[in-house]
């Protein structure tokens, strides 16, 4: 991928969108760093500090307890990962990331980013409504730990989801793991949601016809 393909992809996420472009060219050019993963290769932790955008492929965000596969959030081609922990304090990861298909990540030092903070408007404008955003996705995310029966946690896990076509992960018990419910619950959790026609299922893509419609069924008790 060219260094104007990069920008042109960059420019085209709700994070760089309002960056200069001449000055995100030189931070991509000078600090920025391409990282290929092979399919269920792990990120190395000495990567942990770093904002990234995955260029292409899919990859999937685990927390950091290695003792407990908890999937926390998939990413697709153009998905920022790494903001909320750039700048966090002691050495310990946050979470660990590991590709699903072979992938490729663009990563900036905490230094590089502190330079677009500080001279780009656009980008801190961008970067505090992302900051702010991830904070109510988590919020999201966490309701449905306590929700009650497997249809509503996964509904409500559903809806949390920045996009209306999920792809679910690989292994289906990462996500049972996540919902803490079993396999076999969540199978039939899944079958429930499509009978009642809340969403449609082709392979592993999940399909939300509305948002709204999941909210009014299951966002309460």
């Amino acid at each position: 991928m060219t260094t104007k393909q990069v920008i042109d992809l960059l420019l085209g996420t709700p994070l760089f969108s309002q960056c200069d472009r001449t000055h995100l060219a030189s931070i991509v050019e000078g600090y920025a760093q391409i990282v290929p993963l092979a399919q269920g290769e792990a990120l190395c932790e000495s990567f942990s500090k770093k904002l990234g955008v995955l260029l292409d492929g899919t990859a999937d965000i685990y927390s950091a307890d290695q003792g407990k596969n908890l999937l926390l959030r998939t990413l697709s081609k153009t998905d920022a990962f790494g903001v909320a922990g750039l700048f966090a304090k002691g050495e310990q990861p946050l979470s660990r990331i590991e590709a699903s298909t072979q992938c490729q990540l663009l990563l900036f030092s905490a230094e590089a980013i502190r330079s677009l903070l500080t001279q780009d408007p656009g980008f801190l404008d961008a970067y505090l409504s992302f900051l702010a955003g991830r904070v109510q996705f988590l919020n999201r995310k966490i309701r449905c730990f306590t929700a009650g029966s497997a249809e509503r946690r996964l509904a409500l896990w559903l809806a949390a989801e920045d996009t209306d076509r999920i792809t679910l992960p690989s292994s289906l018990t990462a996500l049972s793991d996540m919902l803490d419910i079993g396999r076999a619950s969540l199978y039939r959790a899944l079958d429930k949601l499509e009978q009642e026609g809340l969403i449609t299922r082709t392979g592993r893509e999940i399909t939300i016809p509305s948002r709204e419609a999941i909210l009014q069924k299951y966002q309460s008790p």
